[in-house]
């Protein structure tokens, strides 16, 4: 999803039902993709996802530059494995 859809209830929602059933140790190997251009079309960024909203969550954060696709390869490749792994959210 865009970096503008993180307020968005829908993602809201989702994100909170899989840090849940983390909590409830309920398998959940679910991997969230937020691409951030500092664009949205609905709201304007500011950046607030490096400034503090996805320090909010409690699953883990795998980050890359998206001007590296190798990057973007080992990153991606990194949070399915974890997810796969631990049945976790991240």
């Amino acid at each position: 999803l865009g970096d503008g859809s993180v307020n968005n209830a829908h993602f809201l929602a989702a994100a909170n039902l899989a840090e849940y059933a983390k909590h409830r140790h309920f398998k959940c190997p679910t991997v969230f993709c937020i691409s951030d251009n500092n664009f949205s079309i609905s709201l304007r960024g500011y950046d607030w996802l490096q400034k503090g909203f996805v320090n909010k969550f409690l699953m883990p954060v795998f980050k890359a530059d998206g001007t590296d696709i190798t990057q973007i390869w080992r990153e991606s490749k990194n949070a399915i494995s974890y997810s796969r792994k631990s049945s976790s959210p991240c």
